[in-house]
């Protein structure tokens, strides 16, 4: 279930022709042991990319789409890249600085997925050097020590920032704080009681 590309603000355009349903993301972790590596990390970070941008589109005031293509789309625009969406979020408190750390070194990954002119996957040495820096433990202290594979790791602590942003769009939509036209996050948000 998708919503309408007409639907949609500009953000939700352009992580495809159909913003991704909730069931969609849970239907890609249950088959991800199909999807290689960079696969998965190029998804996973494309779908938290699209997150950070709804909640940041949800904590504006309201703007038209051709004002919102300014911010995100049109060339030389502030928060057209992860990064500069990552230290917004976290200047306006949407996410903690121990998140902040994480979709850095997440983001990092990707770009060694999306820019490496050689074959990566999450055992090749830059990939692992770079996972060091991934703790879901430091997200969330109720997990334990143990250490899965940098793939799994990757995993993890990238659903967990999804559940996160997710909440937050919830929680704004819930206590009517956001001045956002509501009705192209339904679809997004999945089935609502």
């Amino acid at each position: 279930m998708a919503s309408k590309s007409s639907d949609l603000p500009p953000s939700a355009k352009a992580f495809g022709r159909d913003v991704p349903h909730t069931d969609t993301l849970l239907e890609f972790i249950k088959n991800m042991e199909a999807t290689n590596g960079r696969g998965i990390a190029l998804s996973l970070v494309a779908y938290t990319d699209l997150l950070l941008e709804l909640c940041l589109t949800v904590s504006f005031v309201q703007l038209e789409d051709k004002e919102l293509n300014k911010i995100f789309r049109s060339d030389g625009a502030p928060l057209s890249d992860l990064s500069a969406k990552i230290k917004l979020a976290r200047a306006l408190g949407i996410i903690n600085e121990e998140m902040r750390r994480q979709l850095d070194v997440i983001r990092e990954i990707r770009n060694e997925f999306a820019h490496s002119m050689i074959d990566v996957d999450f055992d090749s040495k830059v990939i692992k050097e770079k996972c060091k820096g991934l703790s879901l433990k430091k997200l969330d202290n109720s997990y334990g020590a143990s250490r899965p594979s940098n793939l799994l790791e990757f995993r993890d602590v990238s659903i967990y920032c999804i559940i996160a942003l997710r909440g937050y769009l919830v929680a704004k939509i819930e206590r009517n704080e956001t001045s956002a036209k509501v009705r192209w996050l339904e679809p997004f948000l999945g089935k609502r009681e």
